[in-house]
C-alpha cells in the first residue's frame, strides 16, 4: 500500500481522556484511492466524504459496481460498539449519531438524521458512492473497515437556543469536541477536533441542518 503524504495534523500517542464531560445531554484531492486507509488513520476528523474523494482525478471511473467484488483476503479490524452519551432524540444525541454516520461513510444513516443542506449533501454522497467502479468499491470497502473500527464521540458539549428557521422551526446549536480514537495493529488514533452543529426541529424530531469543524 502506498504511504501518502498527509497534513501535519497527526494522531497523538497519548492515552485517550477518561469519561467525557456530559452536557444537556467536497473538494477532491489528487491522491490515489488506495491511500484511503492511511489517510483515515492520520486525518480521522476530516469528513469521510473528503477521504472518499481522494484520487478521483487519478482513477478512471468505469461501469458502476452493484456488489462488492472481492475474493482477496482481507483481515478487517473489529468494529467498535458505540456508547450513546446523551438522551436519545436530544440535540446532542442526534449530533453525535450524525458525526458517527458521516465519519464512517454511512450516508443513508446521515441523511435520515439531517435536513436541508446537510440532507442534500448526504444524498449527493450516496449517489457518488453508488457510481463507484469495481476498484473503487474495493478500496471503499477497505476504508470502511478501518473507520468502522474507530470510535467517534462528541464530548464537552455546549448547547444554546438559536432564532427559529425561516419556516419558524425551533433551532439549537450544539458545540463540542469530536474525539476519534482506536488502535489497529501498530497504528494508534487519538484525535480531537472542534465540532459545531445546528439542529432544526423537523416533523417532531431534531435534525442536523449544518455542521462545521476545526481544520487546524
Amino acid at each position: 500500500m502506498m504511504q501518502p503524504t498527509v497534513d501535519d495534523t497527526k494522531p497523538t500517542e497519548s492515552t485517550p481522556e477518561g469519561e467525557s464531560e456530559r452536557g444537556a445531554k467536497p473538494a477532491a484531492m489528487d491522491r490515489p484511492v488506495r491511500a484511503l486507509p492511511v489517510i483515515a488513520f492520520a486525518v480521522v476528523m476530516v469528513t469521510v466524504a473528503a477521504i472518499v474523494f481522494v484520487g478521483r482525478g487519478n482513477t478512471r471511473r468505469g461501469t458502476p459496481a452493484h456488489a462488492e467484488p472481492t475474493d482477496r483476503p482481507f483481515a478487517a479490524p473489529t468494529p467498535v460498539r458505540d456508547v450513546d452519551h446523551y438522551v436519545p432524540g436530544s440535540p446532542p444525541a442526534v449530533a453525535e449519531r450524525f458525526l458517527r454516520a458521516w465519519m464512517r461513510g454511512r450516508y443513508e444513516d446521515a441523511r435520515d438524521l439531517a435536513t436541508g443542506e446537510m440532507r442534500a449533501r448526504a444524498e449527493h454522497e450516496i449517489q457518488e458512492v453508488g457510481s463507484f467502479n469495481a476498484a473503487q468499491v474495493e478500496e471503499y470497502r477497505h476504508t470502511r473497515a478501518y473507520v468502522d473500527a474507530t470510535s467517534y464521540d462528541l464530548e464537552h458539549i455546549e448547547m444554546r437556543d438559536l432564532a427559529p428557521s425561516a419556516d419558524g422551526h425551533p433551532r439549537k446549536e450544539v458545540r463540542g469536541q469530536g474525539h476519534a480514537y482506536g488502535a489497529f495493529d501498530t497504528t494508534r488514533v487519538d484525535s480531537r477536533r472542534g465540532q459545531t452543529f445546528v439542529l432544526e426541529m423537523t416533523d417532531g424530531a431534531w435534525r442536523v441542518a449544518e455542521r462545521t469543524w476545526e481544520t487546524f
